[in-house]
Order: C-alpha cells, then structure tokens, then sequence
C-alpha cells in the first residue's frame, strides 16, 4: 500500500501545488511522469542492491528513502527542490517493487500467487485510497502539503511491520548480481511488452480520459467520476487474480483479461455513453493483468536471482516505455485537435497486448 500514494495521490493536487509554488504546466507534469520512469530506472538496481544487502535490509532501504523523501518533499519551497525529491521517492518506489517478488520467492513458496495477488492487491488498495483521500486532506488542514505528508507516513507503517515481522526475521541469502541490467531478448522482451502496454493503456486513460469525454459531451463530475470508478474496480481484481490462478493457471488468465482489456478499451471509443460499464471491464481486466505479470518471473525463475533479474528487467523497461504515454497522448492531441485519434492508439496498443500475452500464456504452459 505504500507503493503508489505519492505518485497517484498527487495527481489531484496539482493545481494546489502549481498555485502555491508558481509552476509550469511541464514543470508540474513532471510531478507524474518522473516517478513513473524511476520505477523503471532504479527498477534495475535491484539485483546490485539485493546481492550487496540481501532483501530484507533492501527494503528497509527502500522503505526509508521513500517515506523520508516524502517527508522532505512536502516541505520545500520552490520547483528545484520539488523535482529532486520527486527523484528521490520515485528510487525508493522503483527498489521496492522489484524487491517484492524476491521477497515471495523467498518467503512463500509453494503460494507464491496468493501472495503476489495480495501485494498486488494491496498496491490498488494504495492507489485508489490516495486518490481519494489527498484533496479531502489538503481542504481541512488547508494544505496541499498535509496531504504529501499523510503519504509518507504510509512507508514508514510498512517499515515498521515489516520490521517487526517476518522481514526483520528471516535471513534471505544474498542474491547473485548481473553482470548489468537484464538484457531484453526471448521470453523476457515478451514480458516487457505485456507490461509496458498495460501501463501504456492505464496511465493514457488515467492522463486523458476525463478530457477525452468533456469533448465527448460528458459534464465535469461523471468524467471525473469514470478514474474514480476505475481505480476502485482494480481493486478486487488484484487481490482475486492470484487465487484465481491457481485454479484456472496463471497463462489462461492472462490471455482472457488482455482480451477483456481490450474489448474495454474499444467499447470507449466506439460508445462512449456506456463508459461506466466499459471502465468496469478496463479495471477487471488491467487490474488482474497487473498482478498475473507480477507472478510470470515466478513462474519462470528458478532461482532467486533468476527471479530478481527478470523482474528488474520487465519493471524498469516496462516502467521507462509507460512514462512516455501521457505525453505522446498529449502531442498528438494537440496536433490533430481532438482526443479520439490518441484513444484509437490505446486500442491498438491493448490489440499488440493481446497477441504477445497469448504468446506469454503459450511458453507458461510449456514451461
């Protein structure tokens, strides 16, 4: 749950910051985009920082720096300071969320995708509560950065349990190192373009979708409505996929929810007066996606390195090719004059998803 709040719960309040602070729209763009590509950036520390630590001492590392970076980042006082402490909590949420997988092979075994499901899980949780609770909290302490501070206290709750539970207790062997950062070739390209569309998609949506369907003819409150409705609907989807999985397998699924994904995405398009039914599909199915590719390098690890390398590869490539979404979306909005064109590029985005997850879902069942 500590993984998203400083990323998703900021979004709503830019207009706050750039208010208070005098920043551009770039400048306060950057407030979304950066943390998106440090996931992916410092995704590829993780096997380095794993094998020099071992994984309980690297999330603790990781745990620290993103609540402390959060901390100080509610108080500063002017654009530099902001968009370097930006860096900072964007390290600390790229480490921890590749260390996470690590953490289940180690820990779980056996139920790896119970627990990949509930971590999963709990990152919507994290996200949709963010989203929700961030302006509330600025209006009744009359500040946006009451609201950053509310988010930081979220790592160091995490920090504490993880501490005092079985983190804190279990002695995680130091994990082998690549020579560098994972090279994309195989089945591991497969695994990055599944999710870097995925994040594709949903940080497109999240970014436009409301401004999509002003022009659509939609009033401010229902589009608004549509992310919130989204975000929610992800939620038990998540913590569902996992279990899921272990019924029905872990490659069925994740052809399905692609197709699901994608039947959703055009249904936006093509009728945008039953958005709310077509964003309940989108969340279903993107908010499984995300948590069944959590548990592919599971699947196809046999050791722990092997699982913390093709992590750091599907997250920080995934991660570094999403970041780039809201803005192209954005260019070609702005050079065509209207959003249909950019959402059409979604559909075929979720269309090249599809095809590869079928791909993914073949080698699952024949490894």
């Amino acid at each position: 749950m500590a993984l998203r709040p400083q990323l998703v719960g900021v979004g709503p309040l830019i207009p706050s910051i750039q208010d208070d602070l005098t920043l551009s729209y770039p400048v306060a763009g950057l407030l979304g985009s950066l943390p998106i590509a440090c996931m992916g950036l410092f995704a590829f520390a993780a096997p380095p920082v794993v094998s020099r630590l071992g994984t309980s001492r690297a999330m603790v590392a990781a745990m620290v720096i993103l609540g402390a970076g959060g901390v100080a980042r509610s108080l500063v006082v002017g654009a530099p300071d902001l968009i370097a402490l930006t860096l900072v909590v964007g390290l600390g949420m790229g480490l921890a969320g590749a260390l996470l997988p690590t953490a289940v092979r180690a820990w779980f075994p056996g139920t790896e995708r119970l627990a990949t499901g509930l971590y999963g899980g709990g990152i919507q949780v994290g996200a949709a509560l963010s989203a929700a609770i961030g302006v509330p909290i600025a209006q009744a302490a009359g500040s946006w950065r009451w609201s950053l501070l509310a988010f930081s206290v979220v790592p160091f709750v995490a920090l504490a349990l993880w501490v005092a539970g079985r983190g804190a207790r279990s002695s995680s062997p130091p994990v082998a190192a690549s020579a560098g950062a994972a090279r994309p070739r195989g089945t591991g390209l497969l695994l990055i373009v599944v999710f870097a569309a995925a994040g594709t998609v949903y940080y497109g949506i999240n970014a436009w979708l409301p401004s999509a369907y002003l022009e659509f003819g939609w009033g401010p409150g229902p589009t608004g409505a549509l992310l919130g409705v989204l975000n929610v609907t992800q939620i038990p989807a998540a913590l569902s996929a996992g279990y899921l999985a272990t019924r029905i397998g872990l490659g069925r699924l994740i052809g399905a929810y692609a197709a699901l994904v994608l039947v959703a995405v055009c249904g936006l398009v093509l009728a945008p007066g039953l958005g709310f039914l077509f964003v309940v599909l989108y969340g279903l199915g993107n908010g499984s996606i995300f948590t069944l590719m959590l548990a592919v390098p599971l699947e196809l690890g046999r050791v722990a390195s092997e699982v913390t390398r093709a992590t750091a590869m599907m997250l920080g490539w995934g991660y570094l090719i999403t970041a780039a979404s809201p803005v192209v979306l954005g260019i070609v909005r702005d050079q065509l004059g209207e959003f249909s064109i950019a959402l059409w590029l979604l559909v075929a985005v979720a269309a090249l998803q599809l095809v590869v997850a079928v791909e993914v879902a073949r080698r699952l069942r024949g490894s």
